[in-house]
């Protein structure tokens, strides 16, 4: 049987080149950086919460707006972690090194905003020729600086949970889908 007419679905090597040869701008919704898509330097949100934390960031919202004593989010969907790094190890290793750094590159706004580590990545793939390291050159976006870099400190003795929130805010934007079933909210991602 001839499947000439039938569509080829690319290959993760294919889809990361193709990633790669094409300016973000152009990207489609699903693999656009989040800077991009939703443009969060440009609206004053009171929370941002990450999918990786969910569970954890939508408590504090609940426990701030005060009906956290109310509400009880049941989570229809929980990600195995173990799993996820199996995938990342299955596909990861598919790229060079070379490969897995252009592609930081492409994302790196994102990386920096919501505070990601590209480091395991690239750890396994496959090696570079030459140099395999990134310097805090690597970390210099198009050579530019930001001036709020300068007023950046890092201070690792502060918890890492520590949120700033504005009480007077009267919402909060999640993108997930919520239902109630037998007075439980249910938050399916």
């Amino acid at each position: 049987a001839d499947n000439s007419g039938e569509r080829k679905e690319p290959t993760f090597r294919e889809f990361i080149q193709y990633l790669l040869d094409t300016d973000v701008e152009i990207y489609d919704e699903h693999w656009r950086p989040m800077n991009l898509l939703c443009t969060p330097c440009h609206a004053k949100f009171d929370i941002i919460a990450k999918m990786e934390t969910l569970p954890i960031d939508a408590e504090f919202v609940l426990y701030h707006r005060g009906i956290g004593d109310k509400v009880n989010i049941k989570w229809s969907h929980k990600t195995d972690s173990k799993m996820t790094s199996d995938v990342a190890v299955e596909y990861f290793s598919q790229l060079t090194q070379s490969e897995v750094k252009q592609l930081y590159y492409k994302y790196l706004v994102d990386f920096l905003m919501f505070e990601y580590d590209f480091e395991p990545y690239i750890k396994l793939a496959a090696p570079l020729v030459g140099n395999s390291t990134i310097s805090e050159d690597d970390y210099d976006y198009e050579g530019e600086e930001d001036e709020d870099d300068e007023n950046y400190e890092d201070d690792d003795d502060e918890a890492e949970d520590e949120y700033e929130y504005d009480e007077d805010a009267d919402n909060t934007a999640t993108g997930n889908e919520n239902h109630e079933e037998n007075g439980d909210t249910i938050v399916e991602e």
